[in-house]
């Protein structure tokens, strides 16, 4: 007689049951994998047999499962880096909003910075009331006058000789003096916090740190007659709906940061932080808005002799909306494309207003709409080493060689450490390299190019890299790259021999690279620096750490996100 089938009383009997579940804290659907019953059999049983359900091991699946659903990376990408809130990542991932306060509090603990908690605090209250802080309301700050008149007899509470006197003693009686800032403690743990924020332990008072020498500075030259910013001034730069009648107020000619600026006493990038924080940015007339520094990139542009020179021209189709290119040349083309150029501020242009794809997205679609983008960083500019380099790429991609040289007149040699240096720091916008490899193109004894090669870096597929090619500047060298590049590989590369390499999509067309047979892989994840305002940037490699991106925005630091490179590769 064949064997009855086995209940799941028989396969899992209530004291099996008790010691995988209750004792060993096995989760239900661990259990199933085990005895090989379904989950809902399992729970079935714990009901059946009285076996109260462990709560606590139930939150800790649902957080597992959580976790796997947003990872901490992904989590940190959204919660700081873009600023989200926990309601918007709820929303995102189709959870609730407790959930996701839940997996942050009891396993990820990543705190937001008190100015991003800020933001958020005034986005969620703006969404509530339509205004962008509880004192923005009028209705708030009339009956917070009517309670101080009602309580004390005063509008302002600092006006009250008994809140006053009050504050004192509680003063006196914590710290033992009559302000706290008195106190040896909260004098060490502000020192402390400042050392902390601004990442530089030699600082023994906020007078030292750059922000303040700037305030510092100003007051100075207000202070001898060159402009005093007035309580009037102050008063309405600080409130938004004064600030928007004064704007509404200007032509929409002068309805500029530097303009608003001037009549308030604040410096352009001052009244430009207080105008969006207001969202007053919308009325700001930015077909005119103009940085010192593009005002001098487009004074170099009439220096090369270009005199139709195109501001701020709605011409890119991105993402549903119509973009800007700050600066274009009409009549110029470089690789059949029009040639275009963009600043980016350090500030507007970080990961504080714009996302990592950015750059990389405009530039890739301005070349669909023939355009090419010449994207210049702000930090690029503020270096004189950098801004040099750029201005001789600039001159050479728009005016072209004035000496053509061809390469079957040239000679080639291997070139030292030094000699490379020396002519790709002149050379070449990235300036010199580290590699293994690099040859020189002579004509009549003089340097006239250089190509360098190293081992693949980033593609276990590739074998070597092109990490650098340049001509000296205003040199056209005829077949010059494809001459060193044929040389490289007959002293290095056998048949299948795989060569790599990267174009800049945001200073270059690519074409050298179409031109020596290479084809194209795709495009790569942007690369950043870090920054700070008023210090100089960091390169990424500088910061490679263990949870780098959390400690670098822990000390104030943001990433400024370049436009990636085409990645190029070429079969021998």
């Amino acid at each position: 007689m064949a064997n009855a089938k086995k209940s799941i009383y028989d396969i899992l009997p209530k004291d099996r049951l008790i010691q995988l579940y209750s004792v060993e804290g096995k989760s239900m659907l661990a259990i199933e994998a085990e005895v090989g019953i379904s989950h809902s059999s399992v729970k079935k049983l714990l009901k059946v047999y009285g076996i109260p359900e462990n709560k606590a091991l139930m939150a800790k699946q649902r957080g597992d499962s959580l976790a796997q659903l947003l990872p901490y990376d992904d989590f940190y990408e959204r919660f700081i880096t873009r600023n989200m809130t926990y309601a918007d990542i709820a929303k995102e991932y189709g959870v609730s909003e407790i959930s996701i306060k839940h997996l942050n509090a009891k396993r990820y603990k990543v705190r937001k910075s008190a100015k991003d908690s800020t933001v958020n605090s005034r986005k969620t209250y703006k969404a509530k009331t339509g205004y962008a802080s509880t004192f923005d309301n009028p209705e708030v700050r009339r009956q917070s006058k009517l309670t101080l008149n009602k309580n004390y007899g005063v509008a302002n509470p600092s006006l009250s000789k008994d809140i006053r006197e009050k504050r004192t003693a509680t003063f006196m009686d914590k710290y033992g003096v009559a302000n706290p800032f008195q106190a040896e403690a909260v004098k060490q743990k502000s020192l402390e916090s400042l050392r902390r924020k601004y990442g530089d332990e030699s600082l023994t008072n906020v007078s030292q740190t750059p922000a303040m020498k700037r305030v510092i500075s100003r007051r100075i030259i207000l202070s001898k007659g060159k402009g005093r910013r007035t309580n009037a001034q102050m008063d309405i730069a600080n409130d938004s709906g004064k600030l928007r009648e004064l704007i509404m107020g200007l032509p929409n000619s002068e309805r500029t940061y530097r303009q608003v600026g001037e009549l308030l006493g604040y410096d352009e990038t001052a009244i430009a932080n207080k105008i969006k924080l207001f969202d007053l940015d919308s009325l700001m007339n930015k077909a005119i808005q103009a940085s010192k520094a593009e005002k001098d990139i487009v004074a170099y542009l009439k220096e090369l002799g270009f005199s139709n020179i195109k501001r701020n021209q709605k011409l890119l189709d991105y993402k549903g909306s119509k973009k800007e290119i700050d600066i274009v040349l009409p009549d110029k083309k470089v690789d059949g494309k029009t040639f275009g150029l963009e600043f980016n501020g350090n500030y507007w242009h970080s990961e504080n207003e714009k996302p990592m794809l950015y750059h990389q997205e405009k530039s890739l679609a301005a070349m669909e709409a023939g355009y090419f983008i010449f994207n210049i960083y702000e930090y690029e500019w503020e270096d004189p080493v950098l801004a040099g380099r750029i201005k001789d790429r600039l001159k050479n991609l728009l005016l072209g060689a004035q000496t053509t040289l061809y390469a079957r007149k040239c000679s080639i040699e291997t070139i030292d450490k030094s000699t490379k240096k020396a002519f790709l720091d002149k050379n070449h916008v990235q300036g010199n390299d580290h590699c293994q490899y690099a040859y020189g193109l002579y004509y009549a004894d003089e340097l006239v190019a250089v190509m360098t090669f190293c081992k693949s870096r980033f593609n276990k597929n590739a074998d070597y890299e092109l990490s650098r090619f340049a001509t000296k500047a205003g040199y056209r060298i005829v077949g010059g790259a494809s001459k060193l590049l044929s040389h490289f590989s007959k002293d290095h590369c056998g048949p299948g021999t795989k060569i790599l390499s990267y174009s800049d999509i945001g200073k270059s067309t690519g074409q050298l690279y179409r031109s020596l047979g290479f084809s194209d892989m795709g495009r790569s994840k942007p690369s950043y620096v870090w920054w700070k305002s008023h210090r100089q940037p960091i390169s990424r490699y500088a910061t490679q750490m263990k949870n780098e991106i959390q400690t670098m925005h822990e000390k104030g630091y943001s990433r400024i996100f370049d436009n990636g490179n085409v990645v190029w590769i070429l079969t021998v």
